[in-house]
């Protein structure tokens, strides 16, 4: 229940924001990118996302810390959203919010997930195939 009210009422309109700036400004691909390096650095630094999430670390030292692992890699847009999550608290929701922005792509480029499974390993060849699979 609680995983729903957050998804909706936090990530849900954060992630809708980030998309409709997206598109307005014709940057809809390139915040794709920008939340798939986001994740990437949430994913392989414990660090950061504890520093991220702690509420003893102060708002300018968080800014701070995300201005130099990703202030020259994402859009300048992109680094003011993650200014706005830390001045209202919220940069916390980091993760689901990407992951909700990469649903909303997936819907607006009508694409799906998949997970391929095989019994034998794939040649390169045969994963690029599976991956232009539409």
């Amino acid at each position: 229940m609680r995983d729903t009210l957050v998804i909706g009422e936090i990530v849900e309109p954060y992630a809708q924001a980030l998309m409709s700036v997206a598109q307005a400004n014709e940057l809809v691909d390139r915040f794709g990118d920008d939340v798939a390096l986001l994740l990437g650095l949430l994913n392989e630094s414990a660090e950061l996302r504890q520093l991220l999430t702690s509420p003893l670390v102060k708002s300018q030292v968080k800014k701070g810390v995300l201005e130099q692992i990703a202030g020259e890699q994402v859009h300048s847009y992109t680094l003011n959203f993650l200014r706005i999550l830390v001045d209202r608290g919220r940069i916390l929701f980091l993760e689901g919010i990407c992951k909700q922005y990469q649903t909303l792509l997936r819907e607006l480029r009508q694409t799906v997930l998949a997970e391929v499974i095989s019994a034998v390993d794939l040649s390169e060849a045969q994963e690029e195939t599976v991956r232009q699979k539409s």
